[in-house]
């Protein structure tokens, strides 16, 4: 694992992580701007992304059907996660260590989608495929196709579709 830092300049600072081989493992990344991370050539894990921004992008992830993994997001100001475009695998948070950004919209990728959420007013729309969400925070929404979906929610007046695709 390593440490990645970032200070971008230009009116779109934008930081893209592209993949040329599987398999990278991020301690930290820490970026000040909008992150995007293109899987289409291997895995890639984060264990912690650090960043200002309101977007992340998942932009790749047909080449391998490989996956971008985020254990922990520090950011209070992060509304999207973005990967709706991509055909990869997304894993974010963990059991132990959820994502606890209130408000927050997940877009999953149309491969696997498994989120670990607590904030409450989480959006977290998953795809056609294989789906597993947990989500503690109260009023979240929950939208999913149709596959192999696993849902956990725990928070009071939380709303869970599923057979239809809201990204």
């Amino acid at each position: 694992g390593g440490n990645l830092v970032t200070h971008q300049v230009g009116l779109q600072p934008e930081l893209l992580i592209q993949m040329t081989s599987s398999g990278a493992v991020l301690t930290s990344v820490s970026a000040d701007g909008a992150v995007a991370f293109d899987t289409s050539f291997g895995n890639l894990t984060v264990n912690n992304l650090i960043t200002p921004s309101d977007t992340i992008f998942m932009t790749g992830g047909a080449g391998l059907g490989a996956t971008l993994t985020i254990g922990q997001i520090t950011d209070a100001g992060l509304t999207t996660i973005e990967a709706s475009v991509s055909d990869g695998k997304l894993v974010l948070g963990s059991a132990a260590s959820q994502l606890a950004q209130a408000g927050l919209t997940v877009n999953g990728p149309v491969g696997n989608l498994t989120v670990f959420a607590s904030g409450a007013g989480d959006t977290i729309n998953g795809q056609d495929g294989v789906n597993a969400i947990t989500a503690n925070g109260a009023g979240d929404r929950i939208n999913v196709g149709f596959g192999a979906n696993t849902i956990t929610a725990n928070g009071a007046g939380d709303t869970i579709t599923v057979g239809v695709t809201a990204t």
